[in-house]
């Protein structure tokens, strides 16, 4: 329990200096703010009402940019995130709410780290990894009967 409590109170630290550094300097490049500008915006077409209510808004009520915009721009940009990857991520991110829609589950906005893992290249995802297919050849009785019987001894049954 002690060392759940360690690791709760250092991702609070590490998260409160990160707010500290985003209010006090700028840590990501003007791309990166322009692309999670979009981003936001975005969002906003897909899920409406859903990220007012989940914080994803840009400025706040003195026009500085949220806490939340400027975490998504920090860690966008220690992602080396770039203008590809969000469109991997919007292409993805819709494919998952129109399947959504069809087996009837809410979709909320994602997380900042949610939306990198719908970055990622397909490729890179172990759902999409391509697996070698099984022959497609019928055996006869007596050829099943001899794979049975060597997979059996294999076994040891």
């Amino acid at each position: 329990m002690q060392q759940i409590n360690q690791v709760i109170h250092s991702q609070i630290s590490s998260e409160n200096r990160l707010k500290g550094q985003c209010e006090t300097s700028k840590q990501w490049s003007n791309e990166t703010e322009k692309l999670v500008l979009g981003l936001f915006a975005r969002f906003g077409d897909l899920f409406q009402n859903k990220c007012k209510s989940v914080g994803i808004v840009i400025k706040d009520n003195d026009d500085n940019y949220t806490t939340t915009f400027k975490t998504w721009c920090v860690k966008l940009h220690r992602a080396g995130i770039d203008v590809n990857a969000v469109a991997r991520g919007i292409e993805h991110l819709e494919e998952h709410i129109r399947d959504s829609v069809r087996t009837g589950n809410e979709v909320w906005p994602p997380s900042y780290a949610e939306f990198i893992g719908h970055c990622h290249k397909q490729t890179e995802r172990a759902s999409f990894r391509d697996f070698k297919r099984l022959p497609n050849r019928h055996l006869s009785n007596d050829e099943q009967k001899g794979k049975m019987r060597e997979m059996r001894e294999k076994l040891g049954i």
